[in-house]
């Protein structure tokens, strides 16, 4: 099975594998996050708004033009109660939800920094924590292009700021701030990578070992002997349609204890226990049975009170091989001679 993927317009991840898809699907392994991502930038909105209407005069934020920074806080806030409505939907298409908001949280974080003094506001980390966001739910290489468009916003905005004198600009911090950006996409891109392929190749494996299983319940449905598997409160947790034949019952639940089922292979059980899985068992006949069944127990795990795995064997049976092994080393001896 390939380890590669890629994602349609839905968020849906595309694989050879049906049960992949489906398991992928369950987890909501591309929208949940953007909901969380969301979630986040309507708190920081709503943050915003809460700012520019208590506070007549902020200190930092709004300082230089206070009626952008308000039009800009609003809208955003805005805009973040419709993305909430978006995702819920899922419509439009997730990878068109997660550029349009991923621009916006640039652009408005880049206003507002302008309303608020340039880079030495400290907004300008609030686009790190967008870039990375933006880049982990991508996972793919266009995660640079979010970093390149917010280096180009900052670089703009000091430079119009400069040009208007409208505070003193600093570009060396623009640019540390640009190359931030670029080394939290280019992280946030391999991390989210290294992420997705574990969590592929878990579903790979949860396919498998559901597969296996099924497997496992047919071969044991099949089998001539008896199967019982007991958990160490005795309660039945698996049985297959021998077992219920040899001890005479129409059906066995899950968890039904065993002495409901078969008071003496209970019993035998409970003292195969008590001699530490030494004693040896004896053959029993189940009530309106003729025949004799023969018990053997292994035990299942390491814990001081273990599960125990029973086969059931009808010693009718085993007394006919053992005429038909004789039948058969007979005609073989007679063959050399």
């Amino acid at each position: 099975m390939s380890s590669t993927s890629e994602f349609n317009n839905t968020g849906t991840e595309k694989t050879g594998t049906g049960e992949v898809t489906s398991y992928l699907n369950q987890l909501s392994y591309t929208w949940q996050p953007l909901r969380l991502l969301n979630l986040y930038r309507l708190t920081l909105s709503g943050l915003f708004v809460v700012l520019i209407v208590l506070w007549e005069q902020p200190i930092y934020f709004g300082n230089i033009d206070r009626e952008l920074a308000t039009y800009v806080s609003i809208t955003y806030l805005i805009f973040s109660v419709a993305s909430s409505f978006t995702i819920n939907w899922r419509t439009p298409g997730f990878t068109i939800q997660i550029y349009t908001q991923t621009f916006v949280d640039i652009i408005s974080i880049t206003l507002l920094m302008f309303a608020s003094g340039g880079v030495g506001s400290g907004l300008g980390v609030l686009l790190v924590v967008a870039i990375a966001g933006g880049s982990v739910i991508m996972a793919s290489r266009m995660a640079n292009l979010f970093a390149a468009v917010a280096t180009i916003a900052i670089l703009f905005e000091e430079s119009y700021a400069s040009s208007i004198d409208a505070f003193a600009v600093s570009y060396s911090h623009a640019g540390m701030l640009g190359a931030t950006f670029f080394a939290t996409a280019m992280l946030a891109y391999i991390l989210a990578k290294r992420l997705r392929e574990t969590e592929q190749l878990a579903a790979q494996r949860g396919v498998d070992l559901a597969n296996l299983a099924k497997l496992n319940e047919h071969v044991i449905q099949r089998m001539q002997s008896g199967i019982l598997v007991t958990d160490p409160k005795d309660r039945i947790r698996l049985s297959n349609h021998s077992a219920w034949v040899m001890l005479d019952v129409a059906s066995i639940r899950e968890n039904q204890s065993l002495e409901s089922v078969s008071a003496q292979l209970a019993e035998q059980l409970t003292h195969w226990k008590k001699d530490n899985m030494g004693s040896e068992p004896q053959v029993f006949k189940p009530s309106g049975i003729s025949t004799d069944i023969l018990p053997r127990f292994m035990k299942l795990g390491t814990d001081e009170k273990p599960a125990a795995l029973i086969f059931l064997e009808d010693t009718s049976v085993m007394a006919q091989q053992a005429q038909q092994l004789k039948k058969i080393g007979r005609a073989s001896c007679r063959e050399r001679v």
